[in-house]
């Protein structure tokens, strides 16, 4: 082969790569705290050009690309905690950072391989296949190997049309249609024929006028005439500073001192892990805030470690103190952050992997909800929000929705942005108030249409208060918009492969 022909073909595969990285890369401009929503469309329609182009034989690097690119850049904040808070060198956490987004990067991989591969070729599958079959990844991404719900293509659209199908579908409803609405203009931009891009534009301008319309409806009310009177401490305690035995006692008394300024609000809630102790060692402090808060018909939403029983399992836990009874154990827990896999070889090869509580026992699936004056409370800890099954599950149940956070670990980056961003997704999904405490930001009220309406400062302490209501009803997301959602989309994708096949065997 002519040496200038070797060198087109480089250039050609070059060019080819760099695009795919970069349509992954576009995307996460879409989310928080950039928030520019049509990045998020961009990146998907870049990426069917780009398949349109290419052989089968190449779809499957260049979705991995595509996944590197994703990743790397809308989860580059996870290297943070390694760095700053594992211990670890710089040049090893964003090395452990690579090779967690190289990992993620094989479900874009396989996907973008299964879509060259059967749906690719005709304008069904290039619109609703390809919009179907993203869905089916970020659903399968959400639990497979313990799963990271996280860069959901639907949450950059909290502010567009397009979350009017939010409380319906969930999540999993608004990022089909954002792929959808890149499928459509793939077709109108390369599709020789006319009346099929005729067709495209119109049915684009309806999926975004009839979510528009559907923005407008309330699925859920208050149940009760009088608010909830609630607190929010944003203790904004070091993250180098707070599992340290030497501040152990000064970090103890100045939560509690401030919880006993805070008594006389219907709901005082602080963050995950308020109290770097567990909850045994601290009854000494807490008991006399309690009879306190019992009196004054305070409820106490405190995050706190516990043990069990026997003392041989801790757990990352909520309790209800004063005004109000209940315990959760946290279900969804982290890897490396919380728990360990693979203790017995990982353990003590780098301080990242003997992080300060990171052996907590996971809480059972079915745990009752907390009570706080009759008011039903549905706690979440962490990056358990970003499960849209797990949140729309139990808030169904619930007057109100709590999610306690420590976005500390990642510092001043992108990641405590994107995660109250999810949180708002599911107070919209939900149509409850979210009720978010973070350690050091961003603590907020969240009111039932995903609109932030309190929100404290970042790295900051702060004292919030607000007004919530405990609503009633349901969305149809809670009731069965999700499980309808994923599997439509495993419906018509299965549905479009026997119709692949049938035809190929009448060829």
């Amino acid at each position: 082969m002519p040496l200038r022909s070797c060198r087109n073909i480089l250039t050609k595969n070059l060019i080819l790569m760099f695009l795919a990285i970069t349509a992954g890369a576009v995307i996460t401009l879409s989310f928080a705290p950039i928030d520019q929503w049509y990045f998020g469309i961009l990146g998907c329609l870049l990426l069917l050009i780009i398949l349109d182009k290419i052989p089968t034989n190449y779809s499957f690097w260049i979705g991995w690309l595509f996944g590197i690119g994703l990743f790397g850049f809308g989860t580059s904040w996870i290297s943070v905690s390694i760095d700053l808070y594992g211990g670890a060198s710089s040049l090893l956490a964003w090395t452990l950072t690579l090779i967690f987004c190289v990992s993620l990067g094989i479900f874009y991989a396989i996907f973008s391989y299964a879509y060259k591969r059967w749906l690719h070729d005709n304008l069904l599958g290039s619109t609703l296949g390809f919009s179907a079959l993203w869905v089916v990844f970020e659903w399968l991404r959400s639990w497979i190997f313990s799963g990271f719900p996280w860069l959901y293509l639907g949450y950059s659209h909290l502010e567009t049309p397009l979350s009017g199908y939010a409380p319906i579908g969930s999540v999993f409803a608004v990022s089909f249609l954002c792929a959808l609405s890149a499928g459509l203009l793939f077709a109108v931009i390369l599709n020789p024929q006319k009346p099929i891009k005729i067709f495209a534009v119109c049915f684009l301008f309806l999926i975004w006028i009839s979510g528009l319309m559907l923005k407008n409806i309330t699925w859920t009310s208050p149940a009760r005439q009088n608010p909830i009177d609630i607190a929010i401490y944003q203790p904004n305690i070091p993250q180098e500073k707070k599992w340290e035995w030497q501040y152990k006692a000064y970090i103890k008394e100045k939560i509690a001192n401030k919880i006993s300024q805070l008594l006389g609000h219907d709901l005082i809630v602080l963050p995950e892990a308020a109290i770097p102790d567990y909850f045994s060692n601290s009854a000494t402090l807490l008991t006399p805030i309690i009879r306190k808060a019992q009196k004054l018909d305070s409820a106490l939403l405190l995050g706190i470690p516990t043990l069990s029983s026997d003392d041989r399992n801790s757990y990352n836990s909520v309790m209800i103190l004063g005004a109000g009874d209940g315990i959760y154990h946290k279900r969804r827990l982290v890897p490396f952050g919380e728990y360990v896999p693979f203790e017995n070889q990982l353990r003590g090869l780098i301080e990242f992997f003997d992080l300060p509580m990171s052996n907590f026992a996971q809480g059972k699936q079915d745990q009752s909800l907390l009570n706080a004056q009759d008011i039903l409370i549905a706690p979440f800890i962490c990056y358990e929000i970003a499960y849209a099954d797990l949140v729309l599950r139990e808030a169904k149940k619930a007057d109100v929705v709590v999610t306690l956070s420590n976005d500390s670990w990642f510092g001043d980056s992108m990641g405590p942005h994107q995660h109250l961003q999810i949180a708002r997704m599911r107070a919209l999904e939900t149509g409850r108030f979210v009720i978010r405490a973070t350690n050091n930001g961003i603590s907020a009220i969240i009111n039932p249409k995903g609109i932030v309406t309190t929100t404290a400062p970042q790295f900051k302490e702060a004292v919030m208060t607000g007004k919530v209501y405990s609503m009633q009803g349901n969305t149809p997301a809670s009731s069965a918009g999700l499980p309808i959602t994923i599997g439509g989309c495993w419906i018509f994708l299965l549905s479009l492969g026997l119709r692949t096949y049938l035809a190929s065997r009448r060829g």
